[in-house]
C-alpha cells in the first residue's frame, strides 16, 4: 500500500475515534440537532473535495467522513430503539439492512456515473444526497 493511502485512513481513523464521542453530543444537543449536525459536516467531507483536491482538502475530508461515519454508526442504534420500542431489536436489524444495501447500491450508481462525469463532480453530488438526509430527520425532540 502507498504511504499516501496508510496516511489518509491513519486520519480518517483518528476522525472516527473523535466520532465516538457522539453520545455525549446527542445528550448536550439533542437527537435532532445532532442529527443534523452530523449530515451538515458529512456533506461537508464531500464538498471540500468539489472545491479542492489538495492533500490539505484530502485530509480533511478524510477526517470529517471519519468522524461523521463513526457519529452515524453510533445514531442507527439509538434511533432504532426509539422508533421501534417494542422490537428494537429487530428495528436495528432492519435499519442496518437497508444501510448495506444502500452501501452496495451507492457506490454502483456513482461508479457508473463516473464514466461521464470526474470525481470532482461525484463529490458534489454525494454532498447534495447527504443534505437530502435532512429532509428525513427526527421531527422532534423527547
Amino acid at each position: 500500500m502507498d504511504a499516501s493511502n496508510a496516511l489518509f485512513f491513519l486520519i480518517t481513523g483518528i476522525g472516527g475515534i473523535a466520532g465516538l464521542w457522539a453520545g455525549e453530543l446527542i445528550n448536550h444537543l439533542g437527537f435532532r440537532k445532532s442529527f443534523f449536525l452530523t449530515v451538515l459536516v458529512y456533506a461537508l467531507s464531500m464538498f471540500v473535495l468539489f472545491v479542492s483536491q489538495s492533500w490539505l482538502a484530502i485530509g480533511l475530508s478524510g477526517f470529517l467522513f471519519g468522524l461523521t461515519f463513526m457519529m452515524y454508526a453510533a445514531f442507527l442504534p439509538i434511533w432504532s430503539a426509539e422508533v421501534f420500542p417494542s422490537a428494537p431489536a429487530q428495528g436495528f436489524s432492519i435499519s442496518v439492512v437497508i444501510l448495506n444495501i444502500g452501501t452496495i447500491i451507492g457506490p454502483a450508481l456513482f461508479g457508473g456515473m463516473l464514466t461521464f462525469t470526474g470525481y470532482k463532480w461525484m463529490f458534489l453530488l454525494a454532498g447534495l444526497v447527504a443534505c437530502s438526509k435532512l429532509f428525513l430527520a427526527p421531527i422532534e425532540e423527547n
